[in-house]
Formats: structure tokens, sequence, C-alpha cells
């Protein structure tokens, strides 16, 4: 479920779901707005769509700040963005 193999593909995979999510992620996303977005280009379950948020948080390639979806690092507790 997490990686593609013989029976999951990459589109279906968590990995290839926060692949998505990180090509269409803007500076001011709310979960909300996120998924409004991810459900306009492919059809996904919303329990996956927060699987994948989960991965992509506990890999820190995302951070949930004042109810914000960021792309970044945290340094010090201060928010550095990566755009």
């Amino acid at each position: 479920m997490l990686m593609p193999d013989k029976t999951i593909t990459l589109t279906n995979a968590i990995v290839g779901i926060g692949s998505d999510i990180l090509k269409v992620i803007g500076p001011n996303d709310t979960i909300s707005s996120l998924w409004g977005k991810i459900k306009k280009d492919r059809e996904i379950a919303f329990d996956r769509f927060t699987l994948a948020l989960d991965f992509l948080y506990a890999i820190k390639a995302i951070h949930y700040i004042d109810g914000l979806i960021q792309v970044g690092t945290v340094i010090n507790n201060d928010y550095k963005s990566e755009s």
C-alpha cells in the first residue's frame, strides 16, 4: 500500500499520491483546499489522501502550521519555505 508492487500501481500507492500532493500544493493551502485540488485531478478516497499527508508529514516533507500545509523545513521552531 505504501510502495507500488505487482498489484498496486504507483498512482494508487501512498508514495504516488504523496508525489501528486507535492506537485499541486500551494503556499496557502488548507487540508480542504488541497483535497479539492487532488480530487479534481484524480479519483481518490479521502482516507488514502490523509494517509499520504501523514506519510509526507512523517518524512518531514510537509508541515502543518497555523492551519496551513507548508512545504519546507522547520529550524528551531521557525518556518523556512523552500520556494
